[in-house]
């Protein structure tokens, strides 16, 4: 029984171990801006659009392309670069 719980609390501390290396050096994630695409806007434009996964949770690395489409200039969301 000792040697059960000592090898998980070796478990533990190898675990710790491992997410203070990674949040080591750790400066955050660059974001930039990108627009949600509108079909039914009159402004249609050369633009980098959100992917419509885009939501108030998660978003999604910025497109590296422009796409022809609806948008509007208020209505923007983040993207990471």
């Amino acid at each position: 029984m000792y040697k059960s719980m000592n090898g998980n609390a070796n478990l533990n501390d190898l675990a710790l171990a491992n997410v203070e290396a990674l949040a080591q050096g750790e400066d955050g994630t660059n974001v930039g801006y990108c627009y949600m695409e509108q079909s039914f806007s009159s402004n249609n434009g050369w633009k980098k659009f959100c992917d419509s996964r885009t939501n108030d949770n998660t978003i999604y690395p910025c497109p590296s392309n422009d796409k022809l489409s609806g948008y509007s200039e208020s209505y923007k969301d983040r993207c990471t670069k």
